[in-house]
C-alpha cells in the first residue's frame, strides 16, 4: 500500500513539473525595457508565451519564472506572419495590450489593458 501511495505521489509531482511540456504551443518574445501586461510588470528580457488550452502564461527564459496572464485568446481570419507585441506608452511606462502569434491565427488580448481594434 505504501508503494502505491509513493508511486502516485511521484507521478503527481512529475505531472506538475512537466505541465509546460504538455502545453499546446509557445512563442518567444523579447522586451528591451520593463513592461506591464494585464497589470503585471515584468523586466526586460526574453520570454516564452505559453498557450495551454484557455490559459496564457509568460515564462522568463533566464529564470524559468512563470506568470499567469489575464487574457482572452482570439482567433482571426488569417495567420500572422510574425509574432508581434502591440503596446502603448503612458506616463513613461509601456503597457502591452496584445500579442499576435506568428504562424497562427491567434492573438492574445490582455485583460485590463486598453485594447485597440485590430
Amino acid at each position: 500500500m505504501r508503494r502505491i501511495i509513493g508511486l502516485m505521489a511521484v507521478l503527481a509531482a512529475l505531472m506538475l513539473f512537466t505541465g509546460v511540456a504538455w502545453a499546446d504551443k509557445s512563442y518567444r518574445i523579447q522586451f528591451t525595457e520593463p513592461v506591464t501586461l494585464a497589470g503585471t510588470q515584468v523586466d526586460a528580457g526574453a520570454y516564452d508565451v505559453v498557450i495551454d488550452k484557455e490559459n496564457v502564461r509568460l515564462r522568463d527564459v533566464d529564470s524559468g519564472r512563470m506568470v499567469d496572464l489575464k487574457a482572452q485568446i482570439v482567433t482571426v481570419d488569417r495567420k500572422y506572419e510574425h509574432t508581434a507585441v502591440v503596446s502603448s506608452r503612458a506616463s513613461g511606462s509601456v503597457e502591452v495590450t496584445e500579442i499576435q502569434l506568428g504562424g497562427a491565427k491567434t492573438r492574445v488580448v490582455l485583460k485590463g489593458a486598453s485594447t485597440p481594434n485590430t
